[in-house]
């Protein structure tokens, strides 16, 4: 492998970044990858999901328990849902996190129209109070689509294409070349979980070969 700080060798290399990186082209392989696992790269796209938190600016908890989960009915198709994490473990902050199409409207538009959007999820359930209790309290929004090394949150499987998790799975080169991931894993895709047991069953058939 050629890097900027020199070339390493090894036995086998497993490969652990996600799709997103290796749609971009960011590394490129020589000889280049087969067809099949070319094809499960662009059948596997990035998602995003975006959260926004916002610190409160006084003691109002807007008369909810601390640590609770809030939504709201969606009453028409079509309109977005942002759940809110409100007050984890009796802190001062909520949070909520919105995936999808507005999550990529919401990247391109910045910092500034995620909040605002955030605020009017709020809004719809308590009122104007959410924009004195939140005003100046401070706010953090996750910028997973703009990362290099990620390029979105967790992939998916396009319509008909879920085999693609298990091909892009198979090793190469006589288990030489390995991918791993939350891409690989079924069932448990899009996960933490999914991309540890992954990493596990590539790092075990790397060991043994």
């Amino acid at each position: 492998m050629e890097t900027a700080s020199g070339t390493v060798t090894a036995g086998a290399c497993i490969v652990t970044v996600s799709t997103g990186v290796l749609a971009s082209g960011a590394l490129v392989f020589d000889p280049a990858l087969p067809a099949t696992i070319q094809d499960s790269i662009e059948a596997l796209p990035m998602g995003l999901a975006m959260k926004v938190a916002l610190r409160a600016n006084g003691p109002d908890r807007l008369d909810l328990p601390l640590h609770c989960s809030v939504d709201r009915m969606v009453p028409r198709s079509g309109e977005t849902l942002m759940p809110f994490q409100c007050w984890p473990f009796g802190r001062d902050y909520v949070q909520g996190w919105v995936g999808g199409g507005v999550a990529w409207d919401l990247a391109h538009e910045g910092e500034a129209a995620a909040i605002d959007y955030a605020l009017s999820q709020l809004r719809e359930l308590f009122g104007g109070r959410v924009d004195r209790l939140f005003a100046g309290g401070g706010s953090l929004v996750t910028h997973w689509d703009a990362d290099p090394l990620i390029r979105g949150a967790y992939c998916y499987a396009l319509t008909g294409h879920a085999q693609a998790r298990d091909r892009l799975a198979e090793p190469l080169a006589d288990g030489h070349l390995m991918f791993a991931g939350e891409a690989c894993n079924v069932p448990y895709a899009g996960t933490l979980a999914g991309a540890w047991i992954s990493g596990q069953a590539a790092a075990k058939a790397a060991a043994i070969g």
